[in-house]
């Protein structure tokens, strides 16, 4: 699973930078992407993530795993934290 979820993550990277060029800018919008991931490729992956919006793509990851974005933070990515459901 991970390694397909590698793939769709490469793809949607490329189709953005394509649009990009192109003179349309899209979001990169993800939810849970990396939970099938062994740690090293989730680094890794959260490296490729965090670069590609360095160059000024907007990127919003969503995630209920706090590994993941203790992991995103390890790497100085903006992290924020929604209140739970029924909280404001």
């Amino acid at each position: 699973r991970g390694t397909r979820e590698a793939v769709f993550i490469s793809l949607r990277l490329a189709l953005i930078a394509a649009y990009s060029r192109r003179g349309a800018d899209l979001p990169l919008i993800l939810d849970d992407v990396l939970v099938n991931f062994d740690t090293g490729r989730a680094q890794a992956a959260a490296r490729v993530l965090r670069d590609f919006a360095a160059l000024g793509h907007q990127a919003i990851m969503f995630t209920c795993h706090e590994h993941i974005m203790q992991m995103f933070y390890d790497i100085g990515v903006q992290v924020r934290v929604l209140p739970p459901h029924g909280q404001s």
